[in-house]
């Protein structure tokens, strides 16, 4: 499996999850795990997207 077919995945796991948790009358009490499993998607998410040239950029600043 790519990286890319791994988020392609998580992200729809994470847009049906919350499709599923806003349609819901009282969310919390139906589905009181789903935010937590929708956090934990969020997180894998940005662990496997790539970090952006200005994001290095500021972190490590080149020497001069």
């Amino acid at each position: 499996m790519t990286r890319e077919e791994a988020i392609e995945i998580l992200q729809e796991k994470h847009d049906e999850c919350k499709s599923f948790y806003d349609l819901a009358a009282h969310p919390e009490e139906i589905y009181p795990e789903t935010t937590k499993y929708m956090l934990a998607l969020r997180v894998a998410l940005a662990a496997l997207r790539p970090v952006s040239r200005e994001q290095v950029e500021k972190v490590w600043r080149g020497c001069e």
